[in-house]
């Protein structure tokens, strides 16, 4: 659920137990002193027209200002409401009720900004302790809206076990020139342990609104991710990812719209593996109160280096695309579903390398009491390549690789702390022996947010 919807139902909550409309001072507002004369002067089904040709006789009476206001909010013209607050304001700038009054509107048309400079004004006049409780328990649930500056992060660290971490085929034989060669027993199967560590850091700057329907914020994110084996040094990997780009919302119908320019840089073993510039675009809309539609386009280079032992990395460089299609469904305040759609396109500079994959992924999330949770999905890809490598087989490569993931986990909302731990199972069938495999995975993950 979004920020403001969040925000909107917590604040009825507040109207109800009258957190909100308690006056700051009791002789705060030297024309609207007694809260029972204003709903005596307020009619519930007195028109807002009504209203104007009070005003019109008398501008300089804010009673009739605040009696709009309340009218205004209750038929729902906000703008209207917003208003009728900015000219009492104009008129009285030490009225703290009507600033609070004014901030609670501007959270529902999603003007955090405005919001948030309102409650930090009525702050700076000390008001009773009460009323400093309630304002920093609305600003807590506004979190990071109407913040201008934001910068988060969070490290992870944790286990893997692999049962085949390698990948080695199954057979325990490759395909050379449409021969069967058996492997060495260090080339088969084998498991290992591997830890890894990830840190991330992340900074969205929010200006003010490009227009009345349209928000925008720009999201700059760093990520290093480090894994050490146990036993298989060559496969220790280092990835540096940077990440920037706008993301524009469209209020009226809830669209989001994200573009980002990313750059990837793998090493393997401590060599250089990959260069990775890549630019991601995705639109999300919603279909209804509880399913949303999300349309995804990546284009990236892949530029491989060869290693001191392998020679055959670059074959793999080139351009790729891919597109993505997903829905997700909100099932109920607990649990959701999401199922994607994938089309990847890979060029390469061996034609024998160039593929196209098509993939499927359902997930299923639930919440439960106390911060746990649970995540399972299933995946399926297939990938097709264009030509046969001539060194191994006549017969083109087709690859279906089915996923299948378990996690469950506890949030440590208090200490901002996610503990985790999941079961992985990836089998891969080829139609060269050498790429048929399987692996299970055992994983264990502490992340500290902040």
């Amino acid at each position: 659920m979004r920020i403001c919807s969040i925000i909107t139902f917590w604040l009825f909550d507040l109207f109800a137990a009258g957190m909100i409309a308690t006056p700051v001072y009791a002789a705060e507002i030297a024309s609207v002193t007694d809260e029972s004369q204003l709903d005596a002067f307020l009619p519930r089904q007195q028109s807002l027209e009504e209203i104007v040709k009070k005003i019109s006789a008398n501008p300089d009476n804010l009673d009739n200002y605040y009696a709009y206001a309340k009218a205004a909010i209750a038929m729902k013209q906000f703008k209207e409401a917003i208003w009728a607050y900015q000219t009492m304001l104009s008129h009285d700038k030490t009225l703290d009720r009507v600033r609070l009054d004014l901030s609670i509107v501007y959270i529902t048309q999603k003007q955090f900004f405005e919001s948030r400079q309102l409650l930090d004004e009525v702050l700076s006049h000390n008001p009773p302790q009460a009323v400093q409780d309630n304002i920093h328990a609305l600003l807590a649930k506004m979190g990071n809206a109407g913040k201008r500056h934001v910068f988060t992060g969070s490290v992870s660290t944790g286990f893997n076990h692999d049962t085949n971490a390698a990948a080695a085929p199954n057979s325990g034989n490759v395909t050379v020139l449409d021969t069967t060669v058996p492997l060495s027993p260090t080339q088969r199967k084998k498991a290992d342990l591997h830890n890894f560590s990830t840190a991330t850091l992340s900074y969205i700057y929010q200006p003010d609104r490009l227009s009345e329907c349209v928000n925008m914020h720009w999201k700059t994110s760093g990520t290093n991710y480090n894994t050490i084996q146990n036993d298989l040094k060559d496969l220790d990997i280092k990835l540096f990812s940077f990440r920037t780009g706008p993301e524009f919302f469209y209020d009226p119908l809830g669209i989001r719209v994200e573009i980002a320019a990313v750059y990837n840089y793998l090493t393997l073993n401590h060599n250089p593996y990959l260069r990775n510039p890549r630019l991601e675009s995705t639109v999300e809309v919603p279909l209804n109160s509880q399913l949303s539609a999300q349309v995804g386009y990546v284009q990236e280079y892949r530029y491989f280096d060869n290693s001191p032992t392998v020679t055959t990395f670059q074959d793999r460089s080139g351009l790729a695309r891919q597109e993505q299609v997903g829905l997700h469904y909100i099932f109920s305040e607990r649990s959701a579903w999401d199922l994607i759609t994938q089309f990847r396109h890979e060029n390469a500079s061996q034609e024998f390398q160039a593929n196209n994959q098509s993939g499927l992924i359902a997930s299923y999330t639930h919440m439960f009491d106390e911060g746990y949770f649970g995540v399972s999905s299933i995946g399926m890809k297939r990938t097709h390549y264009a030509v046969p490598d001539p060194l191994t087989s006549v017969g083109v490569r087709v690859d279906s690789e089915s996923t299948y993931q378990l996690v469950a986990g506890k949030h440590f909302e208090k200490y901002n702390l996610i503990l985790s731990g999941g079961y992985t199972y990836t089998d891969t069938r080829s139609t060269i022996q050498n790429y048929t495999y399987d692996n299970h995975r055992l994983s264990l993950t502490l992340t500290k947010n902040f």
